[in-house]
């Protein structure tokens, strides 16, 4: 059972949050799923940021766990195929290890991360540079090497300007409401 989102909660997903923790700025980046238009200050942006770093920890670590898992494995089973009298070439491989499930799963989850976070994080990182007065355009500079994010990253740490006003959906609306005599 849908229901519709009150327009007061709509209207507050389109400002900058200026004092905002990791769940809130994570539910914000969610609820703003496509939402190119409108801002996001620089402490909505960076909680945020924090907040998908976190949920990438547990898939990681079990990538680690798994590989460490996965080579004790491996050596153990090496010393048995050498006390064995087996050539060498014949022994364990880490694919047959039982920490590659772990590792398997690990990057299944971390490609599902990245597929699910990639459009909310494309956005966010638009409104943030909105805010500071840029276009959402600059967000192309993603596509040159290494120089491209580091330009965005600095971007990203800059305040946000009064420029940036002009790119907040609702006071565009009035404004034309105003204009047309409505």
């Amino acid at each position: 059972m849908n229901r519709p989102v009150p327009k007061r909660v709509a209207a507050q997903l389109d400002r900058p949050v200026h004092v905002s923790g990791p769940i809130r700025a994570l539910s914000r980046m969610v609820g703003n799923f496509a939402t190119f238009s409108g801002r996001a200050s620089r402490s909505e942006f960076w909680w945020a940021q924090l907040a998908v770093l976190l949920l990438f920890v547990i898939p990681v670590l079990l990538c680690v766990i798994g590989g460490v898992v996965g080579s004790a494995w491996v050596e153990q089973k090496a010393k048995e195929t050498e006390a064995g009298g087996e050539p060498a070439f014949m022994g364990p491989t880490f694919g047959d290890s039982p920490g590659m499930a772990l590792v398997v799963f690990g990057v299944m989850l971390v490609v599902m991360l990245v597929i699910a976070l990639i459009v909310p994080s494309l956005s966010l990182q638009c409104r943030r540079l909105r805010d500071a007065g840029f276009s959402g355009l600059f967000l192309l500079l993603n596509l040159i090497p290494y120089l491209g994010p580091l330009v965005l990253l600095v971007f990203a740490f800059l305040p946000s300007a009064p420029e940036g006003a002009r790119y907040d959906v609702p006071q565009r609306r009035a404004a034309t409401q105003v204009a047309a005599g409505s």
